[in-house]
């Protein structure tokens, strides 16, 4: 599930600490792949806490295959629609999400 704090991804193993070929080939791929991403990571994480004060929901979670782009996406539209029916919904201490 998505959680603010699941989605920083902290290698803690280090090429020199770790014996597998694999791991050592692919860790600065990785890294880079994780640095590259985390403006995305940012702007989840800002429409989040937007939806969350907006809507007074409890939670939002996401689980899906699907990458940050599309989780960001999602979180407009629903707040998008959220704000264009106020008053229809009631969403507070609500959780929603998303599994694909």
């Amino acid at each position: 599930m998505y959680k603010a704090t699941s989605l920083r991804i902290h290698l803690i193993i280090t090429c020199d600490s770790y014996s597998s070929p694999w791991l050592r080939k692919n860790l600065p791929k990785a890294k880079q792949k994780q640095s590259a991403h985390e403006p995305i990571r940012q702007q989840v994480d800002r429409l989040k806490e937007v939806l969350l004060d907006d809507t007074l929901l409890a939670d939002v979670q996401w689980d899906s295959r699907w990458g940050l782009s599309q989780f960001a996406a999602c979180l407009r539209r629903f707040h998008q629609i959220y704000r264009d029916h106020h008053g229809t919904f009631d969403l507070k201490g609500l959780s929603v999400g998303h599994c694909v």
